[in-house]
């Protein structure tokens, strides 16, 4: 028997540590429905890899991917790596070029409702804006980065 079928093996009133994997412990095995996780291990972008997590999302809508009425959605999605190379173009386009592509940060953020709070959603963005003055952080957003997002009503629930 392998260390790795004696760790899957072992049950949850075991708490042996095992040195040759430190950062697993069986006390945190549970069912995760509805999550997946995917790499590729040598760290090479794979186009495959996206495509393959794609098809694991599709396969989730009955785990609630998707709600009830089949067209809203919890909001599940990829995380995937920052696509230094496409942004540092679209910069490039605004004629912002930085000096390390490494040092570039995404950010989505979810303001309050122009049309229903726009006094909070101005309040919002000066935070926004003044925060990241504060820890010497550069905004670099072309102009439709504030633009507000037509939503369809019927999919707000």
């Amino acid at each position: 028997m392998t260390t790795l079928d004696a760790m899957h093996s072992r049950d949850s009133t075991s708490h042996a540590f095992d040195p040759a994997y430190p950062l697993y412990d069986a006390r945190y095995e549970h069912d995760a429905c509805g999550t997946g996780f995917l790499a590729q291990l040598s760290g090479q972008a794979n186009h495959l890899v996206i495509q393959t997590a794609l098809q694991a999302l599709t396969n989730l809508t009955h785990r609630g991917a998707q709600d009830a009425d089949a067209e809203t959605s919890d909001g599940a999605g990829l995380l995937t790596q920052i696509p230094r190379a496409l942004l540092c173009e679209e910069l490039l386009g605004q004629h912002v070029v930085l000096a390390n592509p490494d040092d570039l940060a995404v950010g989505m953020i979810f303001l309050p409702s122009q049309d229903r709070a726009p006094i909070d959603y101005a309040a919002s963005q000066q935070i926004i804006e003044l925060t990241l003055s504060e820890v010497d952080l550069v905004l670099l957003a072309w102009p439709y980065s504030w633009a507000r997002k037509p939503v369809p009503q019927a999919s707000c629930s």
